[in-house]
């Protein structure tokens, strides 16, 4: 303790005038608290993954692992993104996962079935900014407001289909 001591008080530029126990405690006490505060306590919850293009992308722990699910088939979507489905072995649905592209190779989501917790989305941070053209490569779980269940609706004499109203 006394060498803790030492190295404090040189540190601090206090080297002929020596800490007492007390104010060596307080300043490894703030010391432990500059540490624990500098470390994110959402670092742990994410991790890396590789775009199409080669650069690391940072998505959510939750974010299940692709290598577990087996690619179906490659999908083009107006001619601007490129949608990757995947069917995992231990569901029954034909799509349990998919990660969309820009034509760049840029990801800018990952979609996936939980059998727990039903579809749940991650989304790059700046998918949605009008004003930001060029994805940050950190994707952020994204929750949809749900509209409540509507009634089915009925079909007319020209296709358009129009909401049941309660009788």
């Amino acid at each position: 303790m006394k060498r803790l001591h030492m190295i404090f008080s040189e540190a601090l530029g206090l080297k002929h005038r020596p800490l007492s126990r007390r104010s060596g405690v307080l300043i490894l006490g703030m010391l432990c608290t500059l540490i624990v505060s500098v470390t994110p306590l959402h670092a742990q919850s994410q991790r890396t993954i590789v775009n199409l293009r080669g650069d690391e992308v940072l998505v959510p722990a939750d974010v299940p692992r692709k290598e577990q699910f087996v690619l179906q088939r490659l999908i083009s979507v107006d001619d601007r993104l490129i949608v990757f489905l995947y069917s995992g072995p231990r569901f029954e649905r034909r799509v349990d996962y998919a990660e969309t592209y820009n034509l760049n190779g840029e990801l800018l989501e990952i979609a996936w079935y939980d059998p727990t917790g039903g579809l749940k989305r991650a989304r790059d941070i700046n998918v949605g900014d009008n004003k930001i053209t060029k994805p940050a490569r950190i994707l952020e779980m994204f929750h949809e407001l749900r509209q409540p269940d509507l009634p089915p609706a009925k079909a007319t004499k020209v296709g358009r289909r129009l909401p049941r109203h309660a009788n």
